[in-house]
């Protein structure tokens, strides 16, 4: 799968943020933290980039209330982290999604994209910077055009 396609995929999971009330300006945040912990597992980065016991498969291996603690525990460490490439992705990170079962949806959502190419070679690190800028360039777009904005409905 090109990059392009999953920036679309990605995006598509902002309808899960959304529906959850996290704030149009708050999705590329969002996915951004949770698809560069995914891309280190994916490029076989993890034993360079996080420290032990805070990566893809530690968020994933949790669910609901306690996924959702250990993920905001997990922002806090890696904010203060000594890389300086995980510093930089996630200085100041907090998350805005409220709901652990929402966070629970777009993780498993994310870990069922295929991150290969048609050639079978996994994402480099380069691809995370280009779906990231993919996903900010879809994000201007969307709120140049006002779609995705969340209306209250009268219940």
């Amino acid at each position: 799968m090109n990059n392009n396609e999953l920036v679309a995929k990605l995006w598509k999971l902002c309808d899960n943020l959304r529906d959850g009330g996290v704030s149009y300006q708050n999705y590329v945040n969002e996915l951004a933290s949770l698809l560069f912990i995914k891309m280190c597992e994916q490029t076989g980065q993890e034993d360079d980039l996080l420290p032990e016991g805070y990566r893809w498969k530690d968020l994933k291996g949790k669910v609901g209330i306690e996924q959702h603690r250990f993920y905001k525990s997990l922002l806090n460490k890696l904010d203060g982290d000594h890389h300086a490439i995980v510093q930089a992705i996630f200085l100041n990170a907090t998350t805005t999604i409220t709901q652990p079962a929402q966070l629970t949806e777009l993780i498993d959502s994310m870990d069922k994209l295929d991150w290969y190419d048609n050639d079978g070679t996994g994402k480099a690190r380069d691809d995370f910077g280009d779906m990231y800028e993919g996903l900010l360039q879809r994000n201007a777009n969307e709120t140049k055009s006002g779609a995705g904005q969340s209306i209250p409905h009268a219940r």
